[in-house]
């Protein structure tokens, strides 16, 4: 205490910086390398971690972090594991189960889940070449929509819609279903999609989706003035008349899987230019079943099993529950 304020005066500091605790991480890792470190230094190592949650904005650059087995290594070089249900092929470097998915996730280490899902999915707009300026960038997608809705009134004609985009899709079947089941929701692409795994209203033909027809349906409801959504194609504004009833509407045809999430709060990724996911699956694809087997298991109904093509394009609707109302931007 009595050189306190001369060891100030010469630069000394009076406390350690992030980057300090960050380079004792680095300092046990030069000094272990691929071996582990004893179980004393890994609980400070997880301790360093914790507290650099709250400063990883002052950090220069990714830390080493200890691993399941714990092995000192580069954050973006290990995944946290939040796909359990899964076993690793791979064998993925994971970091230490004492470091939480929170806490792991802000210092650099990967999402299993995302990591498993980005082998099988993009975003739809970078996947079908388009634009994504016009998504929201001066008015919210979900404003938009609900601008949409007041052309079509709430009630059985919503889905009239469905009938003559069948037939305009030249399909010789329709078949409206509700589904009152409620899917597990454990292995899932992302937790907030737990609200797309209750009863659904699914909507089915015998036609097959062309790459137009993505586009399309895509661009409903986006940077499209209104005064020009009739030349949209076959999947006019009418199709938005599903969001009376959903906030999260998908559907599966031909050998992709489409999900729309214009709040941007339900989809891992979701963002203002690309608000919707598109999966590809089938022949000399991975499994999107077994990554993900809760989420996809609604969708194996009239003949799909997401493993092959299917002959066909079925919509499903989750149905809006009292929850998501509350905070829905479009109803």
């Amino acid at each position: 205490k009595p050189f306190r304020a001369l060891a100030l005066a010469i630069g000394v500091r009076d406390r350690f910086m992030p980057e300090d605790y960050a380079e004792v991480l680095d300092s046990m890792h030069g000094q272990f390398g691929v071996r582990p470190v004893p179980e004393s230094l890994a609980e400070k190592a997880v301790a360093i971690a914790q507290y650099l949650y709250d400063h990883a904005s002052q950090l220069s650059g990714p830390p080493y972090l200890p691993s399941e087995t714990n092995v000192l290594t580069l954050a973006p070089k290990m995944y946290y594991n939040d796909a359990p249900w899964l076993s690793d092929d791979r064998k993925r470097v994971v970091v230490n189960q004492k470091i939480s998915h929170a806490v792991a996730g802000r210092l650099g280490v990967r999402s299993l889940r995302e990591e498993l899902l980005r082998n099988n999915a993009s975003g739809l707009n970078k996947s079908l070449g388009l634009s994504s300026e016009a998504f929201g960038q001066r008015e919210p997608l979900t404003k938009r929509l609900q601008n949409i809705l007041q052309l079509y009134a709430e009630g059985p004609g919503t889905l009239f819609e469905f009938v003559q985009n069948a037939d305009d899709a030249g399909a010789s079947k329709v078949v409206f279903l509700l589904d009152t089941e409620s899917y597990r929701t454990k292995a899932l692409v992302a937790p907030s999609m737990r609200h797309a795994q209750g009863p659904a209203l699914c909507v089915y033909n015998d036609a097959v989706f062309t790459d137009g027809d993505l586009i399309s349906i895509s661009r409903i409801g986006q940077g499209t003035k209104l005064r020009s959504m009739g030349k949209t194609g076959r999947f006019g504004l009418g199709f938005n008349s599903c969001y009376h009833f959903t906030d999260i509407p998908s559907f599966v045809s031909a050998d992709s899987l489409v999900v729309f999430d214009p709040h941007l709060e339900y989809l891992p990724g979701a963002s203002a230019g690309d608000p919707g996911l598109l999966i590809k699956f089938g022949s000399g694809r991975a499994d999107i079943r077994a990554a993900f087997p809760d989420q996809f298991e609604p969708f194996q109904l009239f003949g799909c099993d997401l493993r092959k093509r299917f002959q066909g394009t079925m919509f499903r609707f989750p149905l809006r529950t009292p929850e998501l109302a509350d905070k829905s931007g479009i109803k």
